[in-house]
C-alpha cells in the first residue's frame, strides 16, 4: 500500500541523500562480474529486486544520521 503522503517522504529521501558526500549504492552488487538477470532483465539497469537493495544501503546510512524517519 502506498503512504498516503508518499511525496513528502520522497522529497525527505531525496534531500537527505543529497546531504551525505557519498552513499555506495553499488556494495550489494560488489560479488557479481555482471547483474544477474534475477535483479536486472537487461543486465544493467536494476528490477524492483536491485532497487530494494540499494534502498536499503540508503536505509543503512540513514540510520547514522538524524532521525528523518520520523512521522
Amino acid at each position: 500500500m502506498t503512504a498516503a503522503d508518499w511525496q513528502a517522504k520522497f522529497k525527505q529521501v531525496n534531500e537527505f541523500i543529497r546531504t551525505q558526500p557519498h552513499i555506495d549504492t553499488a556494495a550489494p552488487f560488489a560479488g557479481y562480474d555482471e547483474m544477474p538477470e534475477t535483479l536486472a532483465m537487461d543486465g544493467l539497469h536494476g528490477d524492483v529486486r536491485a532497487k530494494q537493495m540499494m534502498a536499503a544501503a540508503i536505509n543503512a546510512s540513514a540510520i547514522n544520521a538524524s532521525a528523518i524517519w520520523k512521522d
